[in-house]
């Protein structure tokens, strides 16, 4: 192994760890009382989302800078890693690590099936896509064009001539801090991080939820087995790491179900709002989940009102969606809101005939929805 794919393993690492060392600051005051693997989790998909967000305001003052990242990136990684260190050791507290070992309920045959796969798919996807160069069109006219273009600017410039230019960029601003750092095959390594914190968030997410292992093992390696997210979750493509943010915000959603209690509530909404600032169609994610919380509020309404509580739990419902809805928008906002600004139009390009839009006509719009209904 090289020295510079080590020093790529250790900015990806840097990265991956400041967003777990942010998550960890972010989470305190939540109180969410998660200690185990289940709320070190939540912990890294949250810090990674206000990383993104964090590396955005950067960008917007003009200090998209070496000199602003490197301190950023290394001091949250150190945060990270003792978060880390911390976080396994709560979940292995009540003896998890044996549990998680055996897979409760699973024969040692299937547990070895299991842990070979998993490895071999990591494996496969490390070496087959994300220590190589980039050779992705997404990748090499957008993801990473885009970043480099706003390092060489010091910061957000307007680009009129890519039609990607004015959407969300979460993982392009990731991408970003690792291309300050040096390191190119670095943004393949953080993608590569996503996908494997979705794997474990499915598995994890099984044992505390459903207190099934099997079924969150056999998920696991479903998605590990489909040959589009090992096709896309190796270099600098942002649909799988999506994922993320879409399994915390179902996580979140059914945590909020069990308690009610807003933090909870306040997570999903965020979730939803980083699923929306990751790419455009990602806001739909957001509205699936708006439209859950209501079917939700509505049962709840329609049980209190056949006991004559009827009007507090409006009261609470009221409360509920702002924490939900405010969450979201402060999440995904200012894409939305950088969108408005350089275009006129806070989706650009579409809803061409509603917002209109700077550098856009109707032929361009035909066009494009031509190409929606093609995909």
């Amino acid at each position: 192994m090289t020295p510079w794919v080590l020093y790529d393993l250790l900015v990806g690492a840097g990265v991956l760890l400041a967003g777990l060392g942010l998550g960890g600051l972010a989470a305190r005051p939540l109180r969410l009382g998660e200690a185990g693997f289940l709320g070190l989790w939540l912990r890294w998909a949250l810090g990674l989302g206000l990383l993104s967000l964090i590396t955005l305001a950067i960008a917007a003052i003009g200090l998209l800078r070496t000199a602003v990242a490197a301190p950023l990136v290394g001091g949250l990684a150190l945060v990270g890693a003792l978060t880390l260190v911390q976080g396994v050791r709560a979940g292995l507290a009540g003896g998890a690590l044996r549990r998680y070992a055996m897979l409760a309920g699973v024969d040692r045959l299937f547990v070895a099936l299991f842990f070979a796969m998993t490895a071999g798919s990591f494996l496969w996807i490390l070496l087959s896509h994300t220590l190589l160069p980039q050779i992705d069109w997404d990748t090499i006219s957008y993801h990473l064009a885009l970043p480099k273009r706003y390092i060489a600017a010091g910061g957000l410039t307007y680009v009129p001539f890519m039609l990607h230019a004015n959407w969300p960029m979460n993982m392009e601003m990731l991408f970003a801090l690792s291309l300050l750092l040096g390191s190119d095959v670095a943004t393949h390594l953080a993608m590569l991080g996503f996908l494997a914190l979705t794997a474990a968030g499915v598995l994890i997410a099984a044992r505390r939820l459903l207190g099934d292992d099997k079924a969150g093992a056999i998920a696991v390696l479903l998605l590990l087995t489909v040959p589009m997210v090992k096709r896309l979750g190796g270099p600098a493509l942002i649909d799988v790491a999506m994922g993320l943010y879409v399994l915390a915000a179902g996580v979140s959603f059914a945590r909020w179900r069990q308690e009610r209690a807003w933090p909870w509530l306040l997570l999903c909404g965020l979730f939803c709002g980083f699923a929306a600032g990751s790419k455009l169609m990602g806001g739909g994610f957001a509205i699936l989940y708006g439209l859950l919380f209501l079917w939700e509020a509505g049962r709840g309404w329609l049980a209190a009102r056949r006991d004559g509580a009827g009007r507090a739990f409006a009261a609470s419902f009221v409360r509920y969606a702002l924490v939900f809805g405010l969450a979201g928008l402060a999440a995904v906002g200012p894409w939305y809101l950088r969108s408005y600004v350089n275009t006129g139009n806070p989706i650009w390009p579409f809803a061409f005939h509603v917002f209109g839009g700077r550098d856009w006509d109707d032929l361009g719009d035909e066009y494009n929805m031509q190409l929606m209904e093609e995909r």
